[in-house]
């Protein structure tokens, strides 16, 4: 149990992310709008055939989730040589990753910024999921310098 309740730090916030998300969508498309399965061969497809579609994909993990990852692992071990307090610490690594995940492109590639709904709570489950893999680390970390004792 005492695994499971830090975890809830990133849960909650994850749910309340995307409710935010699915509550926008909801609101500003019409609803005669609402795209309709038309089956997995477009799946297929997609995937495997189009050439657009995997060049966004990687440029999608070049430009923002690159940048948001090597952040969030620099400010992990900044706050983790500075014994800094896990609020600190995952406040500051939350805040940066956030940060490189939403302003990367603008900054690489001298974008005009504008807000947009999407990619504000892209960014912020892109820093929550940052704040998970330095807890799981954190989490690693912690278990190899306890000594091991038999029960």
């Amino acid at each position: 149990m005492k695994v499971l309740k830090p975890l809830l730090w990133f849960l909650v916030p994850t749910v309340v992310v995307w409710a935010a998300y699915f509550i926008i969508v909801a609101f500003l498309y019409e609803p005669l709008n609402i795209p309709r399965f038309a089956g997995k061969r477009y799946y297929y497809e997609l995937f495997m055939q189009d050439e657009v579609f995997l060049t966004a994909l990687k440029n999608t993990l070049k430009i923002t989730i690159l940048p948001a990852f090597v952040v969030s692992i620099a400010a992990y071990l900044i706050t983790a040589i500075l014994k800094a307090k896990p609020a600190i610490m995952y406040g500051t690594i939350f805040v940066l990753a956030a940060s490189a995940c939403m302003f990367a492109r603008y900054i690489l590639f001298d974008m005009d910024f504008y807000f947009n709904p999407f990619d504000i709570f892209g960014a912020l489950q892109c820093g929550i999921i940052c704040c998970l893999i330095c807890f799981i680390i954190n989490a690693i970390f912690k278990r190899f310098k306890k000594p091991v004792t038999a029960e």
